[in-house]
């Protein structure tokens, strides 16, 4: 996995570029997790970012429902075109 950030006055991003092997975990139903103390700098403090692979929306959300990563406390948004 490779991860920039730039909050430069030009512009403000966070790339993640995943490799095959990233991937094929995502597909196998392993989330990625990051954060600042296992990725560094790039990811703000106090953040967490998920990152998650399913056939569908519906089956990303069961998925990180079964880990607990989304609970009924969890507010998820669907683009409504998916709807």
């Amino acid at each position: 996995m490779m991860l920039a950030s730039s909050t430069s006055i030009d512009q403000t991003f966070l790339l993640i570029g995943l490799s095959r092997e990233n991937v094929a975990r995502l597909v196998a139903g392993l989330p990625i997790a990051l954060n600042r103390s296992s990725h560094g700098d790039a990811v703000p403090a106090g953040l967490t970012i998920f990152i998650t692979y399913g056939a569908t929306e519906m089956a990303m959300k069961a998925e990180l429902e079964k880990l607990n990563v989304i609970t009924k406390d969890t507010k998820v948004t669907v683009d409504p075109r998916l709807k």
